[in-house]
């Protein structure tokens, strides 16, 4: 809000009134007084003199400033209505959309079978599945049936059921899509007594 104020012909104008002054801001009435004023006071008319120097400089900078980024704007679009910048990029979007396409979802097959052996016989692999039927190989003391989870390396459980022993060892169907990455397999007795993990992989 602009100030309002009015010249003591008695007495120099303020800084604030000289400021309004030359921006123009003071009211029709004031204004002719400070006008007045400065006609016969030279003191006044020194400093009205650097104040005016300053607001012109402050004004023709803003002009500056606008005129270069209008400048710089124009000159992007028309870097970019170029010929050979457009086929370029519509290159580029058209090859970053077929590497999408082409990428899609790991193909799953119907099912697959993995034995894994005793344990320190190495991270059996199988491939991605919608079905995985596992045989534990490993000699267990309990007979089962057990109750067998699926974890990924992240140790969220992905899967849960229960499994049943035969003379191959404990079967386990992994009734879970299975796509590429590293899983374990944590073996349980019926009372909920952990007995042993397995690692497995799903190759890609």
């Amino acid at each position: 809000m602009l100030k309002k104020v009015s010249v003591d012909t008695h007495f120099h104008g303020t800084q604030d009134q000289l400021e309004l002054y030359a921006l123009d801001l003071l009211a029709d009435s004031e204004f002719i007084r400070v006008e007045e004023h400065l006609i016969v006071c030279a003191t006044c008319r020194r400093r009205f003199d650097e104040i005016e120097s300053y607001v012109d400089g402050m004004r023709e900078a803003l002009v500056t400033d606008a005129g270069a980024g209008e400048e710089t704007g124009w000159d992007l679009l028309s870097w970019l209505r170029r010929p050979v910048v457009s086929m370029t990029l519509g290159l580029v979007v058209l090859l970053t959309a077929m590497a999408l396409l082409n990428r899609g979802p790991a193909k799953l097959a119907p099912s697959a079978a993995m034995q894994i052996p005793a344990a320190g016989s190495g991270t059996p692999v199988a491939p991605p599945t919608r079905e995985l039927d596992v045989t534990i190989s490993d000699a267990l003391r309990d007979s089962g049936p057990f109750r067998v989870e699926v974890l990924n390396p992240a140790g969220r459980t992905i899967w849960n059921g229960l499994a049943a022993a035969d003379a191959k060892g404990v079967e386990v169907k992994v009734q879970q899509r299975m796509t590429p990455g590293d899983y374990f397999l944590r073996l349980y007795s019926v009372s909920g007594e952990k007995l042993k993990d397995y690692a497995f992989r799903i190759g890609g």
